[in-house]
């Protein structure tokens, strides 16, 4: 008998401001991804979702893996990253490039058309590739920005507009709407450098307001949420709410619109607990898991709250009064949404629906408020894209690192040759490096054309 390669296995960490959520899953050979190993655990280091303090986050960080591979038996040697905090920005650009013509042609026009006549051609992924290259230049030089993702939303062909697929057509003109979304380089390159230090390599960085998404469409299609409308024509708003941060992906059309992180988080209303019933960050953090509500009449106005197990005094809390301290900080949150949820709306985005991730999607009644709040159907949706998921771990709040996984599994999938891999290896633990000899150059993160490029795995 022949001898059968086991499946490669896919590490991904989610770096936020409270918890590193991490995850192992295997690749199986009919593409789904099994569940392998997973935790979360206590962050220092970060705050609004970028790292404030790299010798606390390396710590942190050292412990995630360290946690991990003791409950995996498997050594970490590389992983997928998510990086999330308000410094991420998107933006939508149009490139046109010539079919058939040469990679060097330049166009005739400013929005890179091409007016010259010229016989029809067939499109090829190097006329992609052009006209993704000119909706690039659309996005001025930046030292202090990097690109993370190029995404093409759609294409057209001549005057035929909404084209998914362009491979194969005949036409004169590739038209390209890109999705590209940009970071701040000095927090890319201090989340390289802390990963590296602890002993890692980065495969790639993914946004993560996308990474949530990625974990959790497939949630939606299984509950037939989306039965009504297919993934083409998918438009929706996904919702990640992280201690500090929280993401928001807009798609339109089944593709993303729109990526931003907004600086609100469920890490406010544990303050504003904390701060008005003089307790500490813990205890108010337990207070909401346990008995939170999103707004004051979820709570009748009569039941106390024993807090004996929490401050060791006999004290009692009406939980009207920390309902309408937490419908506070909602308002604040349902507030921020607003906003962008209206711009969309203005620019003839309609989302169907929003969907709910991240560790303060839990809340009570949360879906509920928002859902009047906004006009939206609100849901509240778990990671699916990982088989197998315990149940400690398959809650909203695992769903970004879910998705990162998700996302490194398709790259693998592009790859010629999936079976060796695998960026996790069985064997000798991780060798910790010094943060002296980290380059300037980000090779992990994809740069212009890089939506084709093959991820390079180790």
């Amino acid at each position: 008998m022949g001898h059968i390669n086991p499946a490669p296995l896919i590490a991904g960490l989610d770096i936020g401001s409270s918890v590193i959520a991490t995850l192992i899953a295997a690749l199986e050979p009919d593409g789904r991804l099994t569940f392998v190993a997973g935790s979360e655990t206590h962050t220092r280091g970060l705050r609004g979702g970028v790292i404030t303090n790299a010798e606390a986050a390396i710590s942190s960080l050292d412990a995630a893996l360290d946690h991990l591979e003791d409950v995996s038996g498997q050594r970490i040697a590389a992983a997928y990253l998510s990086i999330g905090g308000a410094h991420l920005h998107s933006r939508n650009t149009i490139g046109w490039a010539e079919i058939g013509a040469d990679a060097q042609t330049k166009p005739d026009t400013h929005d890179g058309r091409f007016s010259a006549d010229q016989a029809p051609g067939e499109v090829t992924h190097a006329d992609i590739a052009q006209a993704v290259a000119v909706a690039r230049a659309h996005i001025s030089a930046d030292e202090r920005r990097e690109i993370l993702h190029i995404i093409p939303r759609a294409y057209a062909v001549d005057d035929i507009a909404g084209v998914r697929n362009p491979l194969g057509l005949v036409g004169y003109e590739l038209g390209v709407e890109t999705h590209i979304v940009t970071a701040a380089t000095t927090v890319c390159q201090n989340l390289l450098r802390c990963a590296r230090a602890a002993g890692v390599e980065p495969i790639d960085v993914i946004a993560a307001p996308l990474a949530a998404s990625e974990g959790i469409l497939g949630a939606l299609d299984r509950a037939g949420i989306a039965a009504t409308t297919r993934r083409e024509t998918l438009t929706a708003a996904i919702v990640d709410i992280g201690a500090e941060t929280t993401g928001l992906a807009i798609y339109a059309d089944g593709a993303i619109w729109r990526t931003l992180s907004l600086s609100v988080g469920g890490a406010m209303i544990t303050q504003q607990i904390a701060t008005e019933l003089r307790l500490t960050d813990d205890i108010a953090e337990a207070l909401k898991r346990r008995f939170g509500a999103s707004v004051g009449w979820q709570a009748h106005e009569d039941e106390l709250i024993d807090l004996r197990p929490f401050t060791q005094r006999d004290e009692l809390l009406a939980r009207r009064l920390l309902a309408e301290l937490i419908e506070a900080r909602v308002r604040e949150l349902a507030a921020t949404l607003y906003t962008p949820l209206r711009e969309a709306r203005q620019a003839g985005v309609r989302p169907q629906w929003l969907a709910l991730a991240g560790g303060g999607a839990s809340l009570g009644g949360l879906a509920e408020f928002l859902a009047d709040d906004l006009r939206l159907p609100v849901y509240v949706a778990s990671p699916a894209t990982i088989e197998g998921l315990p149940d400690d771990l398959a809650h909203p709040g695992f769903a970004t690192v879910a998705g990162v996984v998700t996302w490194g599994a398709r790259q693998l999938r592009n790859t010629a040759s999936v079976t060796n891999a695998s960026a996790v290896r069985r064997g000798r633990r991780r060798r910790k490096g010094p943060l002296a000899g980290i380059t300037r150059a980000l090779w992990a993160i994809p740069h212009a054309g890089g939506f084709w490029r093959r991820a390079e795995v180790r």
